[in-house]
């Protein structure tokens, strides 16, 4: 029913412990988190694009976005989503796995310390490179198994798909690998942020595969 994520770490894939949801508890946690993080969003600034192909990244935007206030309001709208889901639906073993996501600051290494992480750890990352699947796993167990935001400033190093004169991150999930991509135009202060909702359900429900609804 659901295609495997290729790219998830493997050294931090995971299955929750107990009897896994069904595909209606699923469906209904995907379309819980999915109202609350839109909710959210649209409180902090952001709005959705609309036409969006399905099982494409959810695509936010804002026409002006303090650069300092980017990760704060990510973190804020994720616990926020993360939040709406109780024992009741996903199980006490998930909600007390997540309950350290929703009490604890969630881990900020800028990019440049984040490779160093990395390559201290036996990885051989260069300035410019994407911080591939394995190594998402090596900072999230570096960060004591919390979400990684992986900031960077105007001018500084960062994945060259990223515009070298933008402010922006890397929001990296346990569980789950990136999950956001998010600019902020150091010229207009116009922003946006490509979220994937599977990865999102997949941290939150600690699903070996994603949790994309079906008709």
């Amino acid at each position: 029913m659901y295609a495997p994520l290729p790219s998830i770490p493997r050294s931090v894939l995971f299955q929750a412990p107990g009897r896994p949801l069904a595909a209606s508890r699923q469906r209904l946690a995907y379309e819980r988190v999915t109202e609350h993080l839109l909710a959210a969003a649209a409180e902090y600034g952001w709005r959705a694009e609309t036409g969006v192909a399905a099982g494409g990244p959810l695509l936010l935007h804002a026409d002006a976005m303090a650069p300092a206030y980017l990760g704060d309001g990510l973190e804020a709208i994720l616990d926020r989503a993360a939040a709406c889901l109780d024992a009741d639906l996903i199980g006490g073993a998930n909600v007390t796995r997540l309950d350290r996501s929703l009490t604890c600051a969630h881990a900020r290494l800028p990019y440049r310390k984040a490779l160093r992480v990395a390559n201290s750890r036996g990885w051989s990352l260069a300035l410019g490179e994407e911080i591939p699947a394995g190594a998402q796993g090596t900072l999230v167990r570096f960060c004591g198994l919390l979400p990684v935001q992986v900031p960077f400033l105007p001018g500084q190093p960062r994945p060259a798909a990223f515009d070298a004169a933008a402010h922006g991150l890397v929001y990296i999930l346990p569980l789950a690998g990136e999950a956001i991509r998010a600019e902020v135009d150091s010229a207009s202060s116009g922003s946006v942020c490509r979220l994937d909702l599977d990865r999102l359900l997949q941290f939150c429900l600690g699903l070996a595969e994603t949790p994309r609804a079906t008709a």
